[in-house]
């Protein structure tokens, strides 16, 4: 079956969809030859107004995130989907970034990869592969942060559905579920995809304990809204381990330059 373009949004975020959907068709998603689905967790009343897109309400009352992810990914794997691009609904995606990220095939040492490093972490290009759940990963950054966008195949989608009581039992977030079910996955360098919500649940959940300075889970490596992705084809793209390399926070500007400067601080 063609691949899936998912978008999981609440009734409560419709400004954030809006702006996503429209940053995702400067991204190419109309032209894709896939599923365009708006997934949403909650009373799906009113959304007609995102021509081309498939609208499917997961449950008549909010299921949360964790379950929400899980039941997209499920159908995704039940039909049979070659691949899906699972996105938030606050997102901002460089020009052409789904033409390009559709292009992208997964590595074979990976289980999907994430294409907004929301971890403020300097990797050179290409694919960093690292294990997707640690335990410690508060502490050390370890495992996969964000489900901003991120690609999953069809041979990850059927080991998912093998086991699906993570996502019912387990009191974690559904990025580190993912991780956790899938092994191996890697990060793509430069971020293809930004994140824009303003407030981050996972923070407030860890009380203070994950250091989110600045404008909240950015991705340090996203080149811009005006950078066109398609400038990477051709380009080498290898795989490589992930070493993680923190990006120090300027105090001038209270964000994370990609280039790591600090501006004379």
């Amino acid at each position: 079956m063609r691949p899936w373009l998912t978008v999981l949004t609440t009734p409560r975020r419709r400004d954030y969809l809006a702006a996503t959907v429209a940053s995702m068709v400067v991204a190419g998603a109309m032209a894709l030859d896939y599923e365009r689905i708006i997934f949403v967790d909650g009373p799906a009343d009113n959304y007609s107004n995102f021509p081309g897109w498939r609208i499917c309400q997961l449950a008549p009352k909010p299921l949360g995130v964790r379950y929400a992810c899980f039941r997209i990914l499920e159908s995704a794997a039940h039909a049979g989907a070659e691949s899906i691009i699972y996105c938030e609904d606050d997102v901002n995606y460089c020009a052409n970034a789904l033409t390009a990220i559709a292009a992208i095939r997964v590595p074979e040492q990976a289980s999907f990869v994430s294409f907004c490093d929301i971890k403020h972490s300097a990797y050179k290009a290409g694919f960093a592969v690292a294990p997707g759940y640690d335990w410690n990963a508060v502490e050390n950054q370890g495992g996969h942060w964000g489900n901003q966008c991120v690609k999953i195949p069809g041979r990850s989608l059927a080991k998912l559905i093998q086991n699906e009581s993570p996502f019912q039992d387990w009191k974690i977030a559904s990025d580190c579920v993912l991780g956790m079910v899938l092994g191996d996955y890697a990060t793509f360098n430069p971020s293809l995809a930004q994140h824009t919500g303003a407030v981050s649940t996972v923070q407030d959940m860890m009380n203070g304990r994950i250091p989110f300075e600045g404008r909240g889970r950015l991705a340090a490596s996203y080149p811009g809204d005006s950078f066109d992705a398609l400038s990477l084809a051709g380009k080498p793209a290898p795989v490589y381990a992930a070493e993680l390399m923190t990006i120090p926070l300027c105090n001038l500007h209270n964000e994370r330059h990609p280039d790591g400067r600090t501006c004379g601080q």
